[in-house]
Order: C-alpha cells, then structure tokens, then sequence
C-alpha cells in the first residue's frame, strides 16, 4: 500500500507541474522519471523466452502494452519460475532515466512520472522539490540555462544509478560465492536459467546463486542447441535439458576473485 501511494504522489507532482507549465505556456524545466518503450526485437525474444516457459505474451510484432505485461506478472505470482521471469522481463525493458524531455513512464502506463518522495536518499528528488517550490512562488525555473544545467545532472544521476545498481549486484554475487566456497562438493537443487552453445546456466534454490554447467561436462551424449537456444537435446539418447526445467547439481568450484560458481549436472528432476 505505502509503495502504491508513492507511485501516486509521484505522478500527481508530475501531472501537476505538467498541467503548470501548460497553463503558464512556458518551457519551464522540470526533473522526469521517464522509460520508454522496449525495442520490438526484445519484446520478440522474451515472447519466445515466455513460449519455452508454457507463457503466452500477447504482441503485435514487438508491439506489447504493460497492461499485457502486468497480467503476466499476475500469472507467474508465486509460481517456481517467478523470479526468472521477472528478471528476463526486465532485461527486456529499456532503463528508466531522468530527463527534462518527457516521454511518460511505459512500466508505469503514466503519461507524466517524476521521483518525488525519496529526497533523504535520491538526488533528483531534490531537484524536484526545488523546482516545486519555486512554481509554487511563482517563479518557474526556465530559461537555456538552466536547461543545461539541469540535463546535465540528469545524465549524471542516471549514470550513477546504474554505478550503484552494478555494485549492489557484484556484492551479492560476492557473497554468494564466498558463501558456497565452504560448500564444494555438496549438491543442490536447482533451476535451468539459460542455455548456450557451451553450457546452462542453473541457478541454486537456497542461495540465489546462478553458475554454470558445462556442456563439455555433459559425457552421456553430445547436446545440440535447438528452440532458439532454450533447449539442448542429446543426438542419440534424445535427453532434452530446457529453460526452466528442475535439476540437481553438484558444487564442483567457485572463482572468487571472478565471481564464478562451477556446477557439474548430477540429474534432471
């Protein structure tokens, strides 16, 4: 509930200000949250993604709405290939950015969207508050000037955001790799992640934590890729190994300083 209350006021600080700057007719600056559309070849690919899944993706060539999008999250809410969905989802999406060229918020189907109600912890929500406070005395921020200004700090905290989403993602991986060096040799249950030309990608229940399997390790039989690269399939034995699909491997290394976990499959569950 607070976090669908925080998506409201942002988008009425956003509407407000939009509907100020109309009624004004200036070209008064002001800080968006905006994320476009995603590009039609990923909507293509994770439809695909979706299919190997046994999900339906509604698109008109690449074409989604996040309406579609929303019921698939409905859809997949608790199931065992939740997380990977979202992920690969995500994946999909282009990034949301701060600018002062508004586009709307696509994830959000909001036509105006800013980030107001964090300043304690985000930069361009004060920005925001200052640009508000000076509409609401009656001084609107306008002008190049302060145009240039104000884009050149949106790149810049759209940049860090980035920085700091990658340090978030490489700390974890560190620790789960830390975590595991105490474990190899065991066996884990895990999910198919991703599949390529040289091995799977699994990803183990208990931690989180995503290694791979190589297909050079796979000795029963010689895997070819099909499915647009969502199943290897043996030649002979004709043993399929798909997205998606639940596995029992063992811990065979981890490379810390990489970020690496070796796992060697044990069975297909």
């Amino acid at each position: 509930m607070i976090e669908d209350l925080m998506l409201l006021a942002n988008r009425e600080v956003a509407t407000w200000i939009a509907n100020e700057i109309e009624k004004k007719a200036a070209k008064g600056v002001f800080v968006w949250r905006v994320h476009d559309s995603p590009k039609l070849d990923r909507i293509q690919e994770l439809s695909l993604f979706l299919k190997a899944l046994g999900y339906t993706l509604p698109h008109k060539d690449g074409l989604v709405n996040a309406q579609d999008l929303n019921t698939l999250f409905k859809e997949i809410e608790g199931t065992p290939e939740q997380e990977m969905i979202e992920t690969a989802t995500i994946r999909s999406m282009a990034k949301a950015i701060y600018t002062t060229k508004n586009i709307g918020h696509f994830g959000l189907a909001f036509d105006y969207y800013t980030h107001f109600t964090s300043p304690i912890r985000r930069y361009p929500d004060v920005m925001v508050h200052r640009i508000v406070k000076s509409h609401l005395a009656g001084k609107p921020v306008a002008g190049a000037q302060a145009f240039t200004w104000h884009d050149r700090l949106c790149a810049q905290t759209s940049e860090r955001e980035v920085a700091a989403m990658e340090a978030e993602r490489d700390s974890i991986k560190l620790k789960q790799v830390e975590y595991l060096e105490q474990h190899i040799g065991e066996e884990f249950d895990g999910v198919i992640t991703g599949i390529n030309d040289w091995g799977i990608f699994v990803e183990e229940h208990g931690t989180m934590a995503e290694g791979l399997v190589r297909t050079s390790s796979l000795r029963d039989d010689f895997y070819e890729l099909t499915d647009h690269g969502f199943r290897l399939v043996g030649t002979k034995n004709k043993k399929t190994l798909s997205l998606g699909d639940k596995v029992r491997v063992k811990l065979e290394g981890v490379d810390i300083e990489r970020k690496t976990i070796d796992w060697e499959l044990v069975n297909k569950q």
